[in-house]
């Protein structure tokens, strides 16, 4: 599943999960390409990767139906090799002939939904070649930014589809290294909260108080660890970031034990002589948060 997460007004976050499994789901889940519209790919790129329509009524993908051509020449398709990846349902593309820098082309798959065949199986890619760029062997910087105990709607298997809820999270953010960065629209990035595959690229969220049982939880309490990773289609080369620590806080959750020991007159002195931050932590003025 993938979650996506739209600000709205009044402070509410919309997370919403594809499938929604609850709902109806469509006989068919668009495909896409990378890159996508709108992005640049060095011409060193290895391949282009496809990911067919999906769902139980797609009819089959063929992958004849899938064009690819510059700009330059939109009626003259370009020949390349399409080569299913093991495991999955996706193809790497590979151009018979290397990509022009500077030359802007077009990905179409012409693919539709046998249950609705309205709707194509994938957006057409159009997008631009820069320069040749060496094989990144970095990924760069998680940042974790704090937020505040809101409303948040999440997914619910009761039957409603989302249900609103009150939790805390966090957005994620990902600063690619220098030689990440050119490969930016190429690399496939996931998301890894304590090891695992985590469903959203910029969010992440305990939820504090649910009137609703089937409604989606998040995170446990207490401390968690998020990282990224990401793969080069066409490669093995597998980059990861440095985990970082976070934890989200609920109203009520037990105050965090000070780092204080006896003064010589009987008192608490602290570690770094913060003594100011003591006092509020002890009148509940800040919230305890741990970002490593």
């Amino acid at each position: 599943m993938r979650l996506v997460a739209l600000g709205l007004a009044a402070g509410t976050i919309l997370v919403t999960y594809e499938p929604v499994w609850a709902c109806s789901p469509p006989p068919c889940w668009a495909g896409y390409f990378t890159p996508t519209t709108g992005t640049t790919v060095p011409s060193s790129i290895p391949a282009l990767y496809w990911q067919p329509l999906r769902g139980s009524q797609t009819g089959g993908n063929d992958v004849r139906q899938v064009t690819l051509v510059s700009t330059a020449a939109p009626d003259a398709p370009l020949l390349f090799t399409a080569t299913k990846i093991s495991g999955t349902d996706a193809y790497l593309i590979v151009p018979t002939q290397p990509l022009v820098e500077g030359m802007t082309y077009t990905l179409g798959d012409a693919n539709t939904c046998a249950a609705a065949p309205e709707y194509p199986a994938a957006p057409s890619s159009v997008f631009l070649v820069g320069p040749a760029a060496p094989m990144p062997s970095t990924l760069g910087t998680v940042t974790v930014t704090d937020g505040e105990v809101a409303t948040l709607n999440v997914p619910t298997s009761s039957g409603s589809c989302t249900f609103d809820v009150q939790a805390d999270r966090a957005t994620l953010s990902l600063e690619l290294s220098a030689d990440a960065l050119p490969w930016r629209d190429a690399l496939h990035i996931e998301t890894l909260v304590d090891g695992q595959p985590w469903e959203s690229r910029t969010l992440v969220y305990r939820v504090c108080h649910s009137d609703d049982p089937g409604a989606a939880t998040g995170l446990a309490a207490g401390s968690h660890e998020v990282s990224m990773r990401a793969t080069l289609p066409g490669t093995d080369i597998v980059l990861a970031t440095a985990a970082v620590t976070f934890s989200l806080d609920c109203p009520g959750d037990p105050a965090e034990p000070d780092d204080t020991s006896p003064s010589e007159d009987g008192g608490c002195s602290t570690s770094g002589g913060a003594g100011g931050l003591v006092l509020l932590a002890a009148l509940g003025l800040v919230r305890r948060r741990r970002y490593v």
